[in-house]
């Protein structure tokens, strides 16, 4: 039998195999030069370079957001949802506290700048989630280091002076008491004496 007529049946088997082979061997590559950090995929944001950030922002409440199907998006849509949170809380929180007596114009004033940032990133273009993740995490940074981490160390200070304050009044309470017993201890001078006895009904 012909040699050639044997590989016939098996050239097309071998043609598949190499092929097969081939795509094995360039298919990381190509997979690399789609991924952005972190391996995420940026086939979707590169096809759409007028997407920005703001359009990963949920309308409704925070704890019934929805996420995007994209994997690499998912992580900024998260960092998004923690960076409103937390400017939400404290915007919230503000205006009892200034009803209280309490001077809240710094933590204002912060809030507004961390506000002013997340406006500037919300605009920004989405062609890469690193870049947005790390202009969040600034505007967090700068909402807590200038209106959270004081209030929460105001809030400490006011609890610790009324624990003291606390601790005082008991003093005192104990020192009162105290001072009666050992007065009820002492002798009875001679009018209380005579006191006692027209309160009972027995005069003199």
């Amino acid at each position: 039998m012909d040699g050639r007529a044997l590989m016939g049946p098996w050239a097309w088997r071998w043609g598949v195999a190499l092929a097969l082979f081939l795509g094995l061997a360039v298919w990381p590559a190509t997979a690399g030069a789609q991924a952005g950090p972190g391996g995420q995929c940026r086939q979707c944001h590169l096809s759409q370079p007028s997407r920005v950030l703001g359009q990963l922002a949920w309308q409704g409440p925070l704890e019934q957001g929805r996420l995007t199907p994209c994997p690499g998006l998912q992580v900024v849509q998260e960092e998004l949802w923690a960076t409103e949170s937390l400017l939400s809380g404290l915007a919230a929180q503000l205006p009892g506290l200034a009803r209280q007596g309490r001077y809240v114009e710094p933590w204002r004033l912060a809030l507004h700048q961390a506000r002013a940032g997340l406006a500037l990133a919300l605009a920004e273009p989405l062609e890469d989630g690193g870049p947005a993740v790390r202009r969040l995490a600034q505007v967090r940074r700068l909402a807590h280091e200038g209106a959270l981490a004081p209030l929460l160390e105001q809030n400490q200070l006011s609890r610790q002076r009324l624990w003291w304050g606390l601790l005082l009044l008991g003093g005192l309470l104990l020192a009162l008491a105290w001072l009666v017993g050992w007065r009820r201890g002492l002798p009875a001078e001679p009018g209380e004496r005579v006191f006692a006895r027209v309160k009972a009904g027995r005069l003199p």
